[in-house]
């Protein structure tokens, strides 16, 4: 999964080839590492190519050597779409009249959860938000609204 998860980007491999030849670099400057013909390469992920051991081994041995720089990808990673997340689900605060309401964050916010939502649900969600939208809109009850817990404790008195 990791080796999948960091070879699916073109833009993963560069990070960590690029975070690899800085350590590498750091290494060598302090000493660390002895430098020479063959010594110091560049090293990318292996994917396991069949069920035998030695394709798993040559796998686990590519981990190993990049597991610093493996691990910093992963973190960015993590924090990107804990970021994207909290980016479109902006588009749901319901204060002021639903003012910051924003359907394109709504059903950008749904394509992270592909396997939340069926193609058909994607579908009509769209014209399901536009519904709501002009509904809350035109609700007093909506007007005063102090944030997401409001709105969630509101939609559950009024059914």
């Amino acid at each position: 999964m990791i080796v999948n998860t960091i070879s699916a980007s073109c833009k993963r491999k560069d990070m960590i080839r690029e975070a690899k030849k800085e350590r590498v670099e750091k290494e060598i400057q302090k000493g660390e590492i002895k430098t020479g013909k063959g010594l110091n390469q560049e090293v990318s992920l292996v994917r396991a190519g069949d069920t035998r051991w030695d394709s798993h081994h040559r796998t686990i041995i590519s981990l190993l050597k990049l597991f610093p720089e493996i691990v910093d990808v992963l973190r960015n990673i993590q924090k990107g779409d804990a970021t994207e997340q909290r980016t479109h689900a902006k588009g749901l605060n319901p204060c002021d009249r639903v003012s910051k309401f924003d359907t394109s964050k709504i059903i950008a916010f749904s394509e992270m959860y592909e396997k939340d939502f069926t193609t058909k649900e994607r579908g009509c969600l769209l014209g399901e938000l536009n519904v709501f939208y002009h509904s809350v809109k035109e609700d007093e009850r909506f007007a005063k609204l102090d944030g997401i817990s409001d709105l969630a404790r509101l939609m559950v008195e009024t059914g």
